[in-house]
Order: C-alpha cells, then structure tokens, then sequence
C-alpha cells in the first residue's frame, strides 16, 4: 500500500491549515478541531481520483483498512496463559487495593468482596477509595492512620448520600458505613419500586415524529431515555409534580424556572463528577428540543426554552491515543482474562480496525457478513447499510466463531453483550495499563485518528461514515511531536 498511497493524505492536512490556525494549535493543543478548517479550500484541494470501477474502488479500500492494521502491528493470535475472570480481582488487588495506604479496617472489608464480579468489585473499591478520601480530608489525618472510629462518621455519609441519590453507589457506601459502625447503621429507606415501562402520549407522539423524519430506532431509543430522565427527576424533586408519575406528568403545567432549576441541577452533578459537562449538555439539549415540540404543538403559551443557554461543555475534547504496546497488552489481557476470549477480541477487533460502534457491533448478524468477499455490511446511524472491507488481521477470527440459531454474531442479547463490552472495557484498560481517558469509544477514535495518515479525506468519510468533515474532526487527536512536526512544516525547523 506504500508505494500506492496518494500524496494529499491526512497526514499532510497540515498544507491546508492558513497560519494562524497552526499557531493557535501550538499554544493551546486541547483546543485543536478540524473547525478551524476552511471547508471550501479543503474541498478544493482533495484529490479527485480517476473514474473506476465499483471493485477497483473496494481494493482501494481495503488497501487502506489493512495498512491501518499494519501500522499498529498487533498480534491478536498471540499465546498468553488463560487466567480467567475469576483472576482479574487479584490483579485489582495488587494494582489498587494495596497502592491506596487505605487504613486496616477498609482493606479487610474489601478482603471480603474479592469474590464479588470484578466490576462490582471495582465499584465497591472506589467508593470506599472516594469516602476514605474525605474522611482524611476533613480530620487531617492521614489515610492509613484512619480508625474505625474516623470513619464513622455518619454526618458525611449523609452528605453524600443525598448526592447519590438511588445510585447502586448509594448502597455501597451503606454497606461500608454499616461495617464500620455495626451500631449506629444506616437503613436502606429507599426500595426499589419496580420500574414502570415509559410511556407517555406527548413523548410518544414526538417520537414518532422523529422517526418519520428519519430518526433512527437507537437514536428514539436514546431521546426517550434522556425525557424519561428529565421526568423521574421532576416528580421526585418539585412540588408541583410530587402527583404525578413520569407517565402522568401534565406539560402543561411547565414553566421555564422548571428548566432553568434542572440546568442548576445538572451543573451541580458536574461539580460532583457524577456527570461530564459533555453528557449534561447533550441531555439538556434533549430536554430543551422537547418542550420546544410541545410549544410547537400548542400546549405551551410561551417558548419556554427561549433565551435558555445550554450547559457549557468544550465540543472537542482531545483525547490521549495509546500507544500500539498499550493496544497490544490491550488484547492481551482479553485473551487472558474474558470468559469468551474469541468472542470479545473479535467485537473489540471490530471497533478498532474498522471503527464500528458499540451499537453496531452488538446487533451485528451473520448475513451482514460475507466471508467470501471479505466484506461486511454495517447499517450506521442514517439507517443506510454501507459495506466496509473485513480487516485481514480480522478475518481468522470472524472464521473461527460458532454461527448462533439466532443470527447474531456475538449473542443473541444484544443489550446484554453491549453492557458486558462497555464494562469489561474498563477493567481490561485498568489491567493493561492503557492510562488515558475514554470508554469504549475510544477505539473508533482511534480507528479514525490511525486512518486519517492512511488516505485521502474523501477516503476517510466513506470508511468513517461521516459525512462532514465536521463530525470527523472530533474524532482526531494529534499528539505534541506531530503538532511540533506541522509547524515546522510551514515556518522551519529554526523557529
């Protein structure tokens, strides 16, 4: 593919970019966003590739998805000894537990979870981590030389517990505290009613809406979830709605002091990093297009969304991309620690040699995939089915998984195999020493980032699935020495 590649790659974005934006790029390299492009001199400057045919087109493609797994140099066959998941507390024991100077009565009591899911486990592990840090923060006395008696301290566990709310983080910090005072314990006074299905006529009826403009089912999905959110949280907060249930709730009877105190809310939660800034925007923009449909709809007299700001979030975060050993100790620990190792390493093999989504992977079935061709057919968030080349580095372990009755890839739960992935994630991250920020998604960042030094930008739309580029300039992340490399570049290796 070297000697292939076209010349105005990503890699060479650099001779598009006018020079103040590269100055603004070494001051301040967070900030750094493909908005600072101008739109219409990069379009002038992409390479216009001859006419081919569909084929011809399709080896290009591929060319370019397997360079990226040349680049990367993973060895996802490699032999490492099976441990399984029953391990993965030891190896949380030995890198977290022990490294904390929690005091004696903490590290006993999280001696007696170490037969919890290690994703439980690691939950208990941080709450304790996080009340124990308090508890040192407001007696002066230092973490290990914390007693029984310093961490009985019931005004503080109220404090945060009226943060939590009904979290399961809630009855994790109880449960700490009931161990540590086993005579002045903490009722669980809130019971977990059984969840009512969410159904409300306006919701609904905006929702169907949505999907006649072409709205994906993921994304009503998503839209009903952040409302029923907003509603939960009016019914067991204001006054006026303490009557109603989510299902109930009159819009009628809401005022714009109604958003203004949820936005305070929800700022708050920033402030105790129980949300990000980015996750309380999104959901407040949800909030906000709602009660803009039902003023639409004539059921407000006022827009009450009017001069309403929203929650101030920096719309490109850059994000640490970790290095190809960190990636390599990555698959690693899947090998040796996953309950099906084959299944998990191919799903995260997926997302990041080939982008895909958490969503897509998890609904992914085998006539979306076709062996023969090396191809594999991804409907992505426009509801359009697009096919993308199977990685080489991927194939042997697309070959190598059970066909299910069901015609799912990986299970026939997919919602269920989503949390799995999402949560198993974190703990292979931890175990690998992959130190930077991100969830899952991170793997499509990297995919795009990697992919971008492989191809042209029209190239890096079509295998990306973005349109815009935009939409692709959030998921690039350039680190110092590439930024130093640009502006020598344009002004010299002496400046």
């Amino acid at each position: 593919m070297g000697k292939n590649k076209p010349k105005d790659t990503i890699s060479n974005v650099w001779d598009i970019w006018d020079v103040d934006n590269l100055k603004n790029l070494e001051i301040n390299k967070k900030n750094f966003s493909w908005n600072g492009i101008s739109t219409k001199n990069f379009s002038d400057l992409l390479i216009k590739p001859k006419k081919r045919g569909h084929t011809n087109y399709q080896r290009y493609y591929e060319e370019v998805v397997n360079s990226l797994g040349d680049s990367l140099a993973l060895n996802l066959q490699k032999k490492v000894e099976y441990k399984g998941r029953s391990a993965i507390n030891t190896v949380l024991w030995n890198k977290f537990v022990l490294q904390e100077n929690l005091p004696n009565v903490a590290v006993k009591y999280l001696d007696k979870k170490m037969t919890l899911d290690p994703f439980t486990f690691l939950a208990v592990f941080e709450v304790v981590k996080s009340f124990v840090g308090k508890c040192s923060q407001k007696s002066g006395i230092k973490q290990h030389l914390l007693k029984r008696t310093d961490l009985a301290a019931k005004q503080l566990v109220m404090e945060m517990l009226s943060q939590l709310g009904d979290s399961v983080k809630r009855y994790y910090l109880i449960n700490f505290y009931n161990y540590v005072s086993p005579f002045d314990k903490i009722e669980n006074q809130v019971k977990k009613a059984k969840r009512q299905p969410f159904f409300h006529p306006v919701v609904e009826n905006h929702c169907e809406y949505k999907l006649k403009k072409g709205t994906s089912e993921s994304s009503i999905v998503n839209y009903r979830s952040q409302i029923r959110r907003f509603f939960e949280w009016c019914c067991n907060t204001l006054k006026e709605f303490q009557e109603y249930s989510p299902n109930t709730i009159n819009v009628y009877m809401f005022k714009k002091e109604h958003l203004t105190e949820y936005k305070l809310f929800l700022e708050a939660e920033i402030r105790r990093e129980n949300c990000t800034p980015n996750g309380a925007r999104t959901h407040f923009i949800y909030v906000k297009e709602f009660f803009l449909y039902v003023y639409q709809l004539g059921f407000l007299k006022d827009d009450i969304t009017k001069d309403l700001t929203n929650i101030e979030a920096k719309e490109f975060v850059y994000r640490q991309i970790p290095s190809n050993k960190q990636l390599q100790m990555f698959f690693n620990a899947v090998s040796m620690y996953s309950e099906a190792p084959l299944i998990e390493k191919t799903a995260y093999s997926l997302m990041l040699f080939l982008g895909l989504r958490l969503n897509e992977v998890a609904n992914l079935k085998w006539r979306d995939i076709n062996i023969g061709n090396k191809t594999i057919s991804i409907k992505g968030k426009n509801k359009q089915s697009e096919i993308l080349p199977i990685p080489e580095l991927v194939l042997p372990l697309l070959k190598n998984l059970k066909r299910s009755k069901q015609g799912y890839v990986f299970s026939k739960k997919p919602n269920q195999f989503k949390s799995k992935l999402y949560q198993n994630f974190k703990l292979y991250k931890l175990i690998s020493d992959m130190e930077v920020e991100g969830g899952v998604h991170l793997l499509r960042h990297i995919y795009i980032t990697k992919l971008s030094y492989m191809c042209t930008p029209n190239t890096l739309r079509v295998l990306a699935r973005h349109k815009s580029d935009r939409s692709i300039s959030f998921y690039l992340h350039f680190s110092d020495d590439e930024l130093t490399d640009a502006i020598n570049k344009i002004f010299g290796k002496g400046l």
